[in-house]
């Protein structure tokens, strides 16, 4: 049995604001409880996780 599940969120920040703390890895581990180690293995050529 699938289970579908959708919920929407308005966060107030630029889009750029909002994608520099999504590729923050390195941060991960302070904001987000289900994480507990990160390694990044590979950058791109803006010195982003890729």
């Amino acid at each position: 049995m699938a289970i579908t599940e959708v919920r929407e969120v308005l966060i107030e920040a630029s889009r750029d604001d909002v994608m520099d703390v999504l590729l923050d890895l390195e941060s991960l581990t302070e904001w987000s409880g289900a994480h507990q180690e990160i390694e990044i293995l590979e950058r791109d050529a803006e010195g982003r996780p890729s």
